[in-house]
């Protein structure tokens, strides 16, 4: 075969590859990291959370669970190159998991044939589960990459008489296996078993019983540490699943909801056994398979573990492979694998942009949309203070106990003081009193709320709302997204303060804020506006200029005067360049309708349509 035709075989799986790549790219900043994500970033030592020594790194994980500690020490030294951003931790699992739809090829084109690997790369690197993935900082996807090459590498050594590099591959692969998920001895297992049992018994059999010896023996420490955690008992989910409703899961989640296809598959490949050589591939294939699932499922109902789809993520690959052979067969049959593919490409690419199919599966994480954060977060960055009050409010049933540290991870670095209120919910119930509220405030200058709408509120909104309301006035929505808003709150002037500025008969203007220093070319104020609607119910707007002593003007602003008892308008007001020096900043009421300024008196005794408010100095 010449080099151009080889190329053109191999471009199917690019276009696996592609079309992989770009739906986890597009995802790939979709969400904030999930509590398992961070869990792995924490436990590397990520972020502002280490840097930490490789023995401090293990006994991180190991205080965590048997889970082996393998992904973390990949983790940290991917993130000492390329950073902690979660675009940059989620590029890992990006990475290993188009090797493992990669090497996936290359395991089914060695133990079969052409078809057999590139329905085994499209099974597995199409399925919206595993996309999924691609875009999460969790070890699934290297674990995958080591699941197959391990079977690819002992394949090359038993029957294809692979030399050294073959031999350390598989060496490698072995132990980066056990080291990744603790069902990488399931898949050793199969491998022994089959070794054992079906594995031609030459001097190569001897070489593969030592390269796994080895590589057990590397796994002793970790194996130990797992064994004493066992004792101790492990964590468990809340809700583990039903033996039946796993597997329903797992072929739900890998099929992409083609629950029908998938068993189709999977039965079909027990007709590719027409030779010697096919039969010995289609006893690899189960045995993987069955090795995984099955003593999976033995352990959960030994002690339940699996309380979602991905902690059965080690049968994706074997799954994939056996699916294959069930491709191939019904090929034979005149049925056309281009067909079935197709049905699995549509399927895999909508659930994969279908945010509802992985948060409808059982035992899905609560996830926050980083679209959706991300702005209010920045606003908190560039605008919170440290003596400022946060408050998160993400209306989730379990009081956000997976989602709190996360809120943590993005919320400690900007050094202010924050509160869950769905902790407070849960914790309390519908008797929280208006003073533990009130405590919570602490007689912070300006609240922040960060919160996903409800209709109708919680019982504890409506509280925390009184309360806000009694000593806070309402200063806008800078995020105003249908999933999560930012509402802005500043404290109410005391009822014996005066305001600076009069305007009319019942216009007063409060400030809310000490007038700031400019920033970027820009002076941020925050007016409090104190009307009689009564004497006084015409609509008015004001402006703000900055004018040097000639009444030259830097910038000004307008906005309209709140319809309302008491109301808070923040302003921005942009400068724009000349000399250094004092500047008035000063303020004009008008009628709406009109435009006629009001008449106006400051608290200093100035007079006139055209209030000095303060002077500033500009550099």
């Amino acid at each position: 075969m010449t080099t151009y035709s080889r190329a053109r075989r191999l471009w199917p799986l690019v276009a696996i590859l592609v079309l992989a790549a770009a739906v986890a790219i597009l995802k790939l900043n979709d969400d904030a990291l999930a509590y398992g994500e961070l869990r792995s970033i924490i436990s590397a030592g990520g972020a502002h959370y280490g840097p930490v020594s490789p023995s401090d790194l293990w006994q991180r994980v190991a205080e965590r669970g048997i889970r082996p500690p393998g992904y973390e020490f990949a983790l940290a030294a991917w993130g000492a190159v390329a950073g902690w951003h979660h675009l940059a931790a989620r590029s890992l699992s990006l990475f290993a998991g188009l090797l493992a739809i990669a090497c996936m090829y290359r395991l089914g084109r060695d133990l079969a044939s052409e078809r057999v690997g590139l329905g085994a790369a499209a099974l597995l690197g199409l399925s919206a589960f595993y996309l999924h993935y691609l875009h999460e900082a969790r070890a699934y996807t290297l674990f995958a990459l080591f699941s197959t090459a391990s079977v690819w590498a002992y394949w090359r050594v038993v029957y294809r008489r692979g030399g050294l590099w073959a031999s350390l591959l598989l060496l490698f692969t072995l132990i980066g296996l056990l080291y990744t998920h603790e069902f990488g001895i399931l898949v050793v297992l199969a491998l022994a078993v089959y070794h054992l049992l079906l594995a031609p018994k030459h001097w190569r059999w001897l070489v593969v019983v030592v390269l796994m010896a080895l590589a057990l023996a590397s796994f002793w420490p970790w194996a130990r540490q797992a064994l004493a955690t066992l004792e101790n008992g492990l964590e468990q989910p809340s809700e583990p699943l039903g033996i039946l409703l796993a597997l329903q899961t797992v072929a739900w989640s890998f099929s992409s909801g083609l629950l029908v296809l998938v068993i189709l598959l999977v039965e079909a490949s027990i007709l590719f056994t027409k030779t010697p050589r096919e039969r010995r591939v289609f006893a690899l294939a189960w045995l993987w398979l069955g090795c995984t699932l099955g003593i999976g499922l033995l352990v959960h109902e030994w002690r339940p573990f699996i309380g979602h789809a991905s902690d059965l993520i080690a049968v994706w690959p074997p799954l994939a492979l056996a699916a294959a052979l069930g491709l191939a067969a019904l090929a034979r049959r005149g049925l056309p694998p281009v067909l079935f593919l197709a049905i699995w490409l549509a399927a895999g690419l909508w659930n994969a942009v279908n945010p509802a199919f992985m948060r409808e599966l059982p035992g899905a994480e609560p996830a926050l949309s980083w679209t959706d954060l991300a702005p209010a977060l920045d606003v908190l960055r560039g605008q919170a203070r440290p003596d400022d009050a946060v408050f998160y409010y993400l209306a989730l049933s379990d009081g956000g106990n997976r989602v709190g540290p996360v809120l943590d991870h993005y919320t400690e670095p900007l050094g202010l003081h924050y509160r869950q209120l769905d902790t407070l919910a849960v914790t309390s119930g519908n008797g929280v009193s208006p003073s533990r509220l009130s405590a919570l405030l602490d007689g912070a200058p300006r609240v922040w709320l960060v919160a996903a709408p409800e209709d109708p509120p919680s019982t504890l909104m409506r509280e925390f709302g009184r309360v806000v309301d009694a000593d806070y006035l309402w200063c806008g929505q800078p995020v105003a997204h249908e999933r999560l808003t930012l509402d802005f709150y500043a404290r109410r002037p005391l009822p014996a303060e005066e305001p600076a500025l009069r305007f009319g008969n019942g216009v007063g203007l409060y400030v809310l804020d000490p007038i700031p220093a400019m920033v970027n070319n820009r002076i941020d104020l925050l007016f409090g506006w104190q009307r009689d609607l009564e004497t006084q119910p015409e609509a008015y707007a004001f402006t703000v200029s900055l004018q040097d002593a000639d009444g030259n003007s830097r910038g000004h602003a307008t906005e309209i005067v709140p319809d309302a008892a008491f109301g808070c308008t923040p302003l921005a007001l942009e400068v724009r360049a000349g000399e250094p020096g004092n500047y008035s900043l000063s303020v004009v009421v008008r009628d709406v309708v009109t435009g006629t300024p009001v008449e106006g008196q400051s608290s200093n005794g100035e007079t006139g349509t055209r209030l000095t408010l303060q002077t500033v100095t500009l550099d």
